[in-house]
């Protein structure tokens, strides 16, 4: 189910809650290129910057979830296994130049594991 504030409200909660069995919240792809500073893709708690209103982030979902009346115990959250990247940025709350295509053009800015690998990127040590 979605996360973004804006999609929540028009979401009949406490109807789904009674057909569905677990309510999974994409609690992922909260911020990337499409923002005007860099930030964190899934944050915990709001960032504090770039977002015009509240409750982008896990939090924040299940927050509001919880308000319009969603049972915690069918409550799942997703768990992004990637990160964004943005051109010209290098930490948060920065302007960037949009998703960074020229590292990892494959998807939109998310850098592939076997991309990674192919570059050496990783160092594996064994035990």
């Amino acid at each position: 189910m979605p996360c973004g504030p804006d999609k929540i409200k028009d979401i009949d909660v406490p109807r789904l809650s009674v057909l569905l069995d677990e309510l999974n919240l994409m609690t992922y792809d909260l911020h990337g290129a499409w923002d005007v500073v860099s930030g964190h893709n899934a944050p915990m708690f709001d960032q504090g910057w770039g977002d015009t209103s509240k409750g982008w982030s896990v939090h924040g979902c299940v927050e509001n979830y919880q308000r319009l009346g969603a049972p915690p115990e069918r409550i799942n959250i997703g768990l992004p296994f990637y990160g964004r990247s943005v051109l010209r940025a290098t930490g948060m709350k920065q302007w960037h130049s949009g998703a960074d295509d020229t590292r990892w053009h494959l998807d939109e800015g998310s850098p592939q594991v076997r991309e990674q690998e192919r570059r050496g990127e990783f160092i594996w040590r064994r035990a």
